[in-house]
């Protein structure tokens, strides 16, 4: 191949993304956020107590303790996200040498093949020194034969009792590293991730290592955009903020280091529970050892694909982490939790008990327009010195903790999507739903439509029946009916409150209704010389399965050709990749008002290396491209050794 390129990644260019992605406005300075914080946590204990003194005349008794019960759950719930928030990790990777021996466990349940690989192919890439077991729950003889060709260990167990949690535990009996690295199939550890995590066990206090993960599918259903999701928030700045303390929980997902002989002290992993890390790291908490957070993008994961998917994932580690209220390992009075710890294992799992808040919040505007009656009553005046700022301040305090990765409306939406799982899921604090394992599928497809309202039918539930109350106000007024002493100011600004709630809901059920995510494979952009039959083109996009070309030359669909491109490894060394493959399509395109082809071109026939090559670039190679050089920070993945 004449042509002189590197075949280089295209998230090499500049303006690919800002250099910080997770940020979508400005953050205030960590003295400011304590201010705003501080001020509309004290203003708030006065309007509440103006609200219990002065606006309970002529207002309907049931109505005006749930909207009194919802402010004060809003209240104390800020007072939690305070607590979480209130400092700042500027954690700087220790470039210190270790002997720590490190064993990794892939566990696996029922997962496509090509996840498992994909996971195995990444640990291959690791630089610093494992071994790998491969923990598979299906007795799967093709996985067997692929821990033997990657010179992993196979293991597997009879039954599935315990889950993954009596995975691990048998794992552990078995091997005897140190530290174990945790994946699930379908983690794609970037390469240099133990050598940034194994310095932390330096400390020998340290139980466990967590480090900050990326979604691979960045068109999930959970993601406003490409790397702004669900989760950002609390990578970005509640776990940092809580490791600084060690008040960080261990984390239902994403990888994470454990050191062996801290889990030994506790005996084991908890396997009678849907989430056995969390509480498990309540446990390491009890007995003085530390949980660590590191908030520096280390790994890849999955994201639930679709809608069911996100919603049972949800469901399930909010029931896992709530049972933990019927154990001996409650945070509100066991034994071995510091005051701080306390604090943040309840106001952690504080937020799955809001749900009642914003049911009450809609409950209430509900019962305001069909009753014809106020939850509170107050001039303008008072509204204007005291619920006003109240609210004002309780805004830009939510915004400003935030720290510049969280919009005004965020929280509120995750909350309305969520209302529904959680609100179901608060029924493990008096059954033993907590406790009973549920295996979900981890691939999926996402379409959207009409389905979304059955999938979401407490939310549909309540936008139709809070449409209903509207209506019906309308047509009272319209018609001068005796329904209610709800007039004036009260019914406007009644009225206002629930159009607000229907917009808001509206906007969700708009986002899911028209997502669309038919793909478990990703094409990741590429730009270099690729070879085609007899042609030479630029290799546009890239999958394991197969790639896109640009080209001079129209080729027949179903036909097979051969193929051969470069593509650079993480040192900018070229690697070649030969194979056969298929034509989906070929179409006409304009580029640079130049007529050429857009081929795209299916993997019909290569090497294993060669597969593996193309896996291992699409899932570890891009990745670490892109989240070290456009986050800045960039790091050498040479090995750090003694």
């Amino acid at each position: 191949m004449s042509r002189d390129t590197s075949g280089r990644d295209s998230s090499d260019t500049e303006n690919e993304k800002p250099r910080d992605p997770y940020r979508i406005h400005p953050a205030l300075p960590t003295g400011s956020v304590r201010i705003v914080a501080a001020l509309a946590l004290a203003w708030g204990l006065v309007y509440l107590g103006w609200r219990l003194t002065s606006t309970s005349t002529d207002t309907h008794p049931v109505l005006f303790w749930m909207l009194l019960v919802a402010e004060a759950m809003g209240l104390l719930g800020l007072a939690f996200t305070a607590h979480r928030t209130w400092v700042r990790n500027e954690w700087e990777r220790e470039l210190i040498g270790t002997n720590h021996e490190v064993d990794i466990f892939v566990t696996t349940h029922n997962d496509p093949l090509e996840v498992v690989r994909t996971t195995m192919v990444a640990t291959r890439a690791i630089t610093y020194p494992t071994r790998v077991w491969l923990l598979d729950d299906d007795s799967s003889p093709e996985l067997e034969a692929m821990a033997f060709e990657f010179g992993a260990t196979y293991l597997t167990r009879e039954g599935v009792a315990e889950a993954r949690g009596g995975s691990l535990n048998h794992a552990l009996s078995r091997s005897h590293a140190e530290l174990v690295l945790l994946l699930s199939a379908g983690d794609v550890p970037l390469p240099d991730m133990l050598d940034a995590v194994v310095p932390e066990f330096l400390d020998s206090w340290v139980a466990v290592v967590q480090p900050g993960y990326e979604f691979s599918n960045r068109d999930s259903v959970e993601h406003a955009n490409r790397y702004q999701h669900d989760q950002a928030y609390d990578l970005q700045v509640n776990s940092p903020s809580m490791s600084a303390r060690n008040q960080v929980p261990w984390m239902s997902r994403g990888p994470a280091v454990v050191r062996r002989s801290a889990l030994k002290q506790v005996g084991g992993f908890v396997t009678a529970t849907q989430t056995p890390q969390f509480q498990t790291g309540i446990r390491l908490h009890r007995h003085g050892f530390e949980i660590r957070f590191i908030p520096e993008t280390l790994a890849e994961i999955r994201a639930p694909h679709d809608l069911e998917s996100l919603l049972g994932s949800k469901e399930r580690v909010a029931r896992g982490q709530l049972g933990v209220f019927r154990t001996s390992d409650n945070p509100l009075w066991c034994k071995g939790l510091t005051l701080g710890q306390r604090v943040a294992y309840t106001g952690w799992l504080y937020r799955y008990i809001m749900s009642i808040q914003r049911l009450l919040l809609l409950a209430t505007a509900i019962g305001t327009l069909t009753l014809g009656a106020l939850p509170m009553t107050a001039s303008v005046r008072d509204l204007a010195g005291f619920w006003f700022p109240a609210f004002a301040l309780a805004g830009i305090a939510r915004v400003a903790m935030g720290r510049g990765r969280l919009g005004p409306l965020d929280t509120i939406r995750q909350d309305l999507r969520t209302l529904g799982v959680h609100l179901s899921s608060l029924g493990a604090v008096l059954s033993r739903d907590g406790q009973r394992f549920q295996f979900l599928e981890r691939v999926g497809f996402s379409k959207g439509g009409l389905p979304v309202l059955a999938q979401m039918r407490l939310l549909t539930v309540l936008l139709v029946v809070l449409d209903m109350a509207l209506i019906y106000r309308a047509i009272a007024y319209r018609a001068s009916w005796e329904a209610g002493d709800i007039e004036g100011f009260g019914l406007y600004a009644s009225v206002l409150c629930s159009l607000w709630a229907v917009a808001l809901i509206l906007n969700v059920m708009q986002i899911l209704i028209l997502h669309r995510q038919e793909r478990t494979v990703y094409r990741i952009p590429v730009r270099g010389p690729a070879l085609l039959g007899l042609s030479i083109g630029e290799l546009v996009d890239l999958t394991p399965r197969g790639f896109g070309i640009e080209i001079d030359t129209a080729y027949d669909a179903e036909e097979e050709y051969q193929f051969r491109f470069p593509l650079t490894d993480l040192s900018g060394k070229p690697r070649e990749v030969t194979g056969r493959g298929i034509v989906r399509y070929s179409r006409p395109i304009q580029n640079d008002g130049e007529e050429k082809w857009r081929v795209g071109v299916e993997v019909s026939n290569v090497s294993i290396p060669d597969r593996d090559w193309i896996i291992e670039y699409c899932s570890v190679v891009h990745p670490y491209r892109t989240l070290r050089g456009k986050l800045g920070r960039t790091l050498s993945i040479s090995p750090v050794r003694t």
